[in-house]
């Protein structure tokens, strides 16, 4: 067997091992009220950035199919949670904002649907880590200090949040570039700049069960439009 192809199943095992570790712990943390259900989706959220990491350990050889299969089992978690089948059903609503399954089709869902997008038309490009970042760091961080929010809100959103968004996208695409770009081009930085704000806009006028979606799609485009000017 190729040996890259044998790396690449070595860092699918990993992959899968965190990010199960991620919902198994806290969803035993919420089960028990060590944490409340709406602090478990948030960290469940922020957590699973650290997907993004294990996009710069495949190899190339069918790096974006391997990378998926983790998304694609969630989602079919979800989606098998919804029809009723398997035990999970309850594990799955207990991470939800109000511990309705029915929630879990919407932001969730989206969330591991934009991995899978992202990667198969940005896999390892600035405008696909950022866009990323974005959705898990930027949105991520925005309930946090939105729920210590004190200026006029949009529906359930405000300035504190959508300052999070920005803050969060910021520094989170910056590491990551600094350290699997190792880019010293100023251009590329005054597009992270851009793209947190553009990102803190997008989630502020989008309903919480679809930033999910618009915030990524809307910071690739714009990113993947920006850097060929």
């Amino acid at each position: 067997m190729n040996a890259q192809l044998i790396y690449n199943m070595f860092i699918l095992l990993l992959e899968i091992i965190y990010s199960l570790l991620i919902v198994v712990i806290i969803d035993y943390l919420v089960k028990n009220n060590k944490l409340s259900r709406r602090t478990g989706r948030k960290l469940v959220h922020l957590l699973m950035g650290g997907l993004i990491l294990f996009w710069f350990l495949y190899k190339s050889a069918y790096a974006e199919v391997f990378f998926s299969i983790v998304p694609l089992i969630f989602i079919a978690i979800i989606v098998f949670a919804n029809l009723g089948k398997g035990s999970h059903k309850k594990n799955v609503a207990r991470l939800t904002w109000t511990g309705n399954i029915r929630e879990a089709v919407k932001g969730p869902l989206f969330f591991f649907f934009i991995f899978i997008l992202i990667t198969a038309i940005g896999f390892k490009s600035l405008p696909g880590v950022v866009a990323l970042c974005a959705m898990v760091f930027g949105d991520g961080i925005a309930p946090f200090l939105g729920s210590m929010r004190k200026n006029k809100k949009s529906g359930n959103k405000s300035i504190e949040g959508a300052f999070g968004v920005f803050i969060g996208t910021l520094i989170s695409s910056f590491i990551i570039y600094v350290i699997f770009f190792q880019g010293a081009a100023i251009y590329p930085y005054v597009l992270l700049i851009i793209a947190g704000v553009f990102a803190s806009i997008i989630e502020f006028f989008t309903p919480s069960s679809y930033d999910n979606l618009t915030v990524p799609i809307a910071v690739f485009i714009l990113l993947f439009i920006l850097q060929f000017v």
